[in-house]
């Protein structure tokens, strides 16, 4: 749940600024100049996006003797869960209490 909801917040800072706006702080590293530079509002939603999928398929997060499930049915899920739940219920306490 944590990544879904660092999503959501995510979202809604974004909405606030623009995707192609730089985010203050997140920087990813480039290995075309190998340096880091800083990414856009709209990268780090992506980057969010994508870690929900990541989450749920991490070998770490599976119950003893549960198959991992494959990538088409955790876009599935993930885009089901971002439509479905309201973003609104999500404020960031989640994250920020190391859950």
């Amino acid at each position: 749940m944590v990544g879904l909801e660092n999503y959501f917040v995510t979202r809604r800072q974004a909405s606030q600024h623009g995707l192609n706006e730089l985010h203050p702080v997140q920087t990813r590293w480039d290995p075309k100049t190998r340096q880091r530079r800083r990414i856009t509002w709209g990268e780090e939603l992506e980057s969010e996006y994508s870690c929900i999928a990541g989450n749920m398929m991490s070998q770490r997060n599976l119950i003893p003797g549960e198959e991992n499930i494959i990538r088409e049915q955790v876009d599935r899920i993930r885009d089901q869960l971002v439509a479905e739940i309201p973003a609104d219920n999500f404020t960031g306490s989640l994250s920020s209490s190391g859950l």
